[in-house]
């Protein structure tokens, strides 16, 4: 059993102080991985506080099954999803192509200074991308936030998602191609010579 998972248990034993590390130690990688799936700060503030108020509310049901990380990731995932379905906000391509396009032509004007110019189109590319992930369906935009910037397993989002292993890597392959299509109709906007 992990440490984390014998803390939780003093937590569903009563002890507060145990709860107030946790939340120490997990409140901002919890508002990291939300933040990644919403791209607001207030709301990743806001869920997050949220995750950790379901938590303390399940401590007398906690059975230590699993890492404690799994669970907590579990619950952040589907307190993010009640939120972005509550709160949907769909970017549609035209208005994802119009930002990438205004960004790329600051970029093109920022100055003659390569290594400022390099800098600046990582930065940019960045933002497309975190841009393309929050258009993904939940499923891979789940899937994908948990492998990338999270770092988990396979086996720990399956256990994370609720479904097989397999499943998790279609959803991470099916969204990587969309995010590659979408990156790249996004160029294709921004270069009216680049051919498909």
């Amino acid at each position: 059993m992990d440490a984390d998972a014998q803390l939780m248990e003093r937590v569903r034993d009563g002890d507060v102080a145990s709860f107030d590390l946790l939340m120490d130690r997990y409140r901002k990688p919890v508002i990291n991985f939300v933040y990644r799936m919403v791209r607001d700060a207030a709301a990743a503030e806001e869920i997050a506080q949220d995750v950790f108020v379901q938590i303390y509310l399940a401590r007398t049901r906690y059975t230590a099954s699993a890492r404690f990380s799994t669970w907590l990731f579990k619950v952040a995932t589907n307190t993010t999803l009640k939120h972005i379905r509550k709160h949907r906000r769909m970017v549609r391509e035209s208005e994802l192509a119009t930002n990438v396009r205004e960004r790329f032509l600051d970029v093109l004007t920022a100055g003659e200074n390569d290594g400022a110019h390099e800098s600046l189109e990582r930065k940019e590319l960045g933002l497309l991308v975190q841009q393309a992930l929050v258009a993904l369906p939940d499923k891979e935009k789940v899937a994908l936030t948990l492998r990338k910037y999270e770092g988990c397993s396979y086996q720990e989002i399956a256990d994370i998602m609720k479904c097989s292993v397999a499943a998790i890597k279609t959803h991470i392959h099916r969204g990587k191609l969309r995010l590659r299509e979408t990156l790249l109709r996004a160029e294709s906007r921004l270069d009216p010579t680049a051919t498909d």
